[in-house]
């Protein structure tokens, strides 16, 4: 980095976290480049070309997610944060620029550049930024998690304006119609194809290398693993009897679950249960307390008693991986990102193909595309800023994300049919479901689990996300080509619906210890 005071390291590494994140951008330039890639293969590319389905690339972009993920705590060890951003920006750049020239050859070859590498690097390229915001700030994980979530959209919006101005500048209709799918068999329309996804590539790649650039290693934090039962760390903090005295009282009444309060050997020892199954425990010696008494009387010295950072030691203290995976909360946060992911998969991949059956106008849903990002970026931060200030609570934001989507994928299908306004007020309700994906899954990872293990509770609770796509991805062209669209929009309402009263049953709490 070109800078030595760590103040503009921390400020230029945030800023390049949020342009590593690039590659998820795809999740919402996708759906507006599907339609012309659909028409391609059917119109335009060599005979031999299609060997399969195009509609694998979108599932297959999240599930690969899972493998870049689980590589980057092991990486990061080894060639840092800034060789982590290097090679998310080549995985994603090299593929995307290859699957340019591939699509006029396969399918299947297309797919794999596009879903396969391109899901690694979206999965290295996000881990990647979301460690480095929580060893920089910790205490703003929430708004800024939302804030590096919401640049790919904005960056989304920009590329679907260029695609279509680009490839469709005439705003032709499509004008073949074929069971459940509409086509573009234009050949002034067919040609740019393959232009529109270097373009594609261009931006990201551009947008990741401003990252690497930014990006410089942040420094060791101090964290410490708990096991059963953890001592809470001290930096060279002491606090005086009448503080050690608050500290108790406020812990009472700020979490419920403490068990246990008892003096042994000189000790004065605090246990506390937590929702997510870890125990933990703050000491002082009464020795070390009469020390600090004292010496805080000797500089006239005082120790605010308003607020529970002041009262005790400042450490980051962090479940294990199996104390979070044992935990109710741990699940519910992560098959919420599962039903959310794949809700979002089928919003971003179908809704222009779906919508150009009952709306044939290609520039007006573009439009509508390339709001969707901009709204999910807006209320990423602004759910970032209520989650970070404790307006809204975890729980009550996971409980408000996953009643949108249950109920809102049930009226998909008609939607498109009565009128563009309705398909634009259902669009937008479920940009407030999904806009909460990305910040609300970290902060909940972050702020219940801790940070020491924060990069492979991440990756492991992305498993069930993949899973879900996974086989969503085989049952989607079943589904269309024999109960069509209504069955398909039911196959996100019906599991979002039981997660939804799994999350209202789950106690979904901070862990105090892993950030006072």
């Amino acid at each position: 980095m070109w800078f030595k005071d760590t103040k503009w390291v921390k400020v230029c590494s945030l800023i390049g976290a949020h342009f590593t994140a690039s590659p998820l951008a795809f999740l919402w330039s996708w759906g507006n480049l599907a339609p012309y890639l659909n028409s391609y293969y059917k119109f335009s590319c060599s005979p031999d070309c299609v060997d399969g389905s195009n509609q694998w690339v979108l599932h297959l972009y999240i599930v690969f997610v899972t493998p870049g993920l689980f590589t980057v705590g092991r990486l990061a060890s080894v060639i840092g944060m800034k060789g982590l951003a290097l090679l998310s920006a080549l995985l994603c750049g090299v593929p995307m620029m290859a699957s340019a020239w591939t699509v006029n050859i396969s399918v299947v070859g297309s797919t794999i550049l596009l879903g396969v590498l391109n899901g690694i690097s979206l999965g290295t390229s996000l881990n990647t930024a979301m460690m480095s915001v929580n060893v920089w700030a910790p205490e703003k994980t929430a708004i800024l998690s939302g804030t590096v979530t919401s640049l790919p959209p904005v960056l989304a919006f920009i590329q679907n304006q260029i695609v279509t101005a680009y490839v469709n500048p005439k705003n032709l209709k499509p004008d073949v119609t074929e069971f459940s799918n509409t086509y573009f068999s234009q050949s002034e329309i067919l040609e740019r194809v393959p232009n529109a996804i270097r373009i594609l590539a261009g931006i990201t790649l551009g947008m990741q290398l401003i990252g690497f650039l930014l990006t410089s290693d942040p420094p060791t934090p101090v964290v410490r693993a708990c096991s059963t039962t953890v001592d809470v760390c001290k930096q060279g903090k002491t606090h005086h009897r009448k503080s050690l005295k608050d500290t108790s009282s406020a812990l009472d009444a700020a979490h419920p679950l403490r068990t246990e309060h008892s003096h042994s050997n000189g000790k004065a020892a605090t246990t506390y249960g937590s929702s997510n199954g870890c125990q933990h425990q703050t000491d002082m010696t009464a020795l070390e307390t009469i020390g600090a008494d004292d010496k805080a009387e000797k500089s006239g010295t005082s120790h605010s008693t308003g607020a529970l950072s002041s009262l005790v030691p400042e450490p980051l203290l962090s479940c294990s991986i199996i104390q979070a995976v044992k935990s109710a909360s741990f699940w519910a946060n992560s098959t919420f990102l599962a039903v959310e992911v794949y809700g979002t998969t089928v919003k971003n991949g179908y809704f222009k193909v779906f919508g150009l059956m009952y709306i044939p106008d290609d520039n007006l849903l573009t439009v509508l595309s390339s709001i969707i990002p901009l709204a999910e970026a807006a209320i990423r931060v602004i759910f970032g800023v209520l989650l970070n200030k404790n307006i809204i609570s975890m729980k009550a934001s996971l409980v408000i994300s996953l009643s949108l989507n249950c109920v809102l994928f049930s009226l998909f299908y008609f939607a498109p049919q009565l009128h563009f306004v309705a398909y634009l007020v259902l669009i937008f309700g479920l940009c407030l479901s999904h806009g909460q994906l990305f910040v609300l899954y970290t902060t909940v990872t972050f702020k219940v689990f801790g940070p020491a293990n924060f990069a492979m509770l991440y990756a492991t609770g992305y498993l069930p996300t993949a899973a879900l796509v996974l086989v969503a991805a085989g049952i989607v062209t079943p589904v269309l080509d024999t109960v069509g669209w209504f069955w398909l929009f039911m196959t996100v309402a019906a599991p979002s619906t039981l997660v939804l009263i799994a999350a209202v049953c789950t106690d979904v709490r901070p862990n105090l210890a892993a950030y006072l």
